[in-house]
C-alpha cells in the first residue's frame, strides 16, 4: 500500500487547462474561432481594458468562448464559457480556479467566436501578441506561449458502458482522535476486457466520495469531516492519486481517490482507499459514494505518461465521458457509520 500525505494546498495547487472534447476537425472546416494569445495579464487589468468597449459584453453565446491562464507558476487552468460575455467568463474563470486564495490569476489566452473577435482584440490591443484561427471543433492548448492545435488520439475499443467497477465492498467512516477518517475496501475491480487501456489507460477509475454539508452551508461547522486540516490519504490502487476539487460546490468536501493506471487493475485484488481530514463542526454529514470510470484527456500534451495527473481526468466538454455507478445508495447516506454494498445493488449498515 502506498502512503501519501498531502495538504489541500499542494493537491489543489497544480492544474491544467481543460480543452474542448469535440470530434476531430476536418481539414476543410472553416475557422470559426480565434485564439488571442496575450501577454500574461492579471484578470483585473483585463477587466479594466474591456470596460471601455461595451460590445465585448455581448459576444455570441456558447461554444467558442474560452479563458486560459494560470498563476505564473505551476498552475494552468481553463474555463469554457456559456454566458456569451468575455467579462462574465473572466469572472467565472477566477471563481473556478482561485483555489486557496491564490492571487493574482493571469490570463494568457482568450478563445472567442471569429465574428466577435475584432472588438475584443481592439479593446485588448496592448495585450494581444498573436491571433490564431482555429476550427471551433479543434481542442487548443497553449504550449510555451504559443498556440498548439491538439487532435484527439484514438479512444479505447470498448465503450464507456463496458468499463469495470467494483463488485462489492465496505465503507467505514470513523471518529478518531485528532482527525476523522473514511476507509473503503472493495473487490472485483479489473480490466479484464481491456476497456481501460493496455500500455496506458484511456480512462481512470475514481472511487468518488463526496461528503455533503449537513444543512447546505459552506462553513467548516457544516461538515463532519474537512478536506483540509491535516488531510492524508493512502491506497493500493495502481497509479493512485487524490482528486482535485476544482469543480465541486462549496457545500461539498471531496474525499475522492482514483487510479491513473487503471489498465493495471486486477479483479483478484482487494483494493483499499483511506482518507482522513480535520474535524468539522458537525457531528454528522451525508455522503455519496460512486464508482466512476472517466476518460483521461491524453490528447493534451500535459496529460501523457504514467505519472498521475488528476486535473486531466473527466474534463471533457460539455460532459465527462465515462460511466458512473452508485455504490451504497441512490440517496446520500449518513456518516459516521459502516456500510456494506454491492455495485448497482445498494448497501446496508454493517
Amino acid at each position: 500500500m502506498r502512503l501519501v500525505r498531502r495538504s489541500f494546498l499542494s493537491v489543489a495547487a497544480v492544474a491544467v487547462m481543460a480543452t474542448f472534447a469535440a470530434p476531430t476537425a476536418q481539414a476543410a472546416e472553416a475557422p470559426e474561432t480565434l485564439v488571442l494569445t496575450l501577454t500574461p495579464t492579471p484578470i483585473g487589468q483585463l477587466r479594466q481594458a474591456l470596460e471601455i468597449t461595451t460590445s465585448v459584453g455581448r459576444t455570441a453565446a456558447g461554444y467558442g468562448l474560452e479563458v486560459l491562464g494560470g498563476d505564473q507558476g505551476e498552475f494552468r487552468g481553463g474555463y469554457l464559457a456559456t454566458e456569451g460575455s468575455v467579462a462574465r467568463a473572466l469572472d467565472k474563470f477566477e471563481e473556478t480556479w482561485n483555489l486557496s486564495g491564490r492571487k493574482p490569476l493571469y490570463v494568457d489566452a482568450l478563445r472567442v467566436p471569429a465574428a466577435d473577435a475584432a472588438p475584443i482584440a481592439g479593446a485588448l490591443k496592448g495585450y494581444v501578441t498573436a491571433r490564431t484561427a482555429a476550427p471551433a471543433a479543434t481542442p487548443v492548448a497553449i504550449v510555451d506561449g504559443k498556440v498548439s492545435e491538439v487532435r484527439p488520439r484514438p479512444m479505447s475499443a470498448a465503450a464507456a458502458a463496458e468499463l469495470d467497477v467494483p463488485d462489492r465492498g465496505m465503507t467505514l467512516a470513523l471518529n478518531q482522535q485528532g482527525h476523522r477518517g473514511i476507509r473503503h475496501s472493495f473487490f472485483g475491480l479489473s480490466n479484464s476486457n481491456g476497456a481501460y487501456g493496455s500500455g496506458h489507460s484511456f480512462y481512470a477509475y475514481e472511487h468518488d466520495t463526496k461528503v455533503l454539508s449537513v444543512n447546505g452551508g459552506c462553513n467548516d461547522n457544516d461538515f463532519w469531516i474537512l478536506r483540509h486540516g491535516g488531510l492524508g490519504w493512502s491506497s493500493n490502487l495502481p497509479g493512485a492519486y487524490f482528486d482535485t476539487n476544482a469543480s465541486d460546490p462549496c457545500n461539498t468536501q471531496d474525499m475522492t481517490v482514483g487510479s491513473w493506471n487503471a489498465h493495471q487493475l486486477n479483479g483478484g485484488t482487494t483494493y483499499t482507499v483511506d482518507t482522513w481530514g480535520g474535524h468539522g463542526g458537525a457531528v454528522i454529514s451525508h455522503m455519496n459514494l460512486t464508482a466512476q470510470a472517466l476518460r483521461i484527456k491524453r490528447e493534451s500534451p500535459n496529460c501523457s505518461g504514467d505519472e498521475p495527473k488528476p486535473w486531466c481526468v473527466g474534463v471533457d466538454f460539455p460532459n465527462p465521458i465515462g460511466r458512473s455507478v452508485r455504490l451504497i445508495s441512490l440517496n446520500p447516506v449518513m456518516i459516521p457509520a459502516c456500510y456494506t454494498w454491492r455495485a448497482g445493488g445498494g448497501g446496508e449498515r454493517c
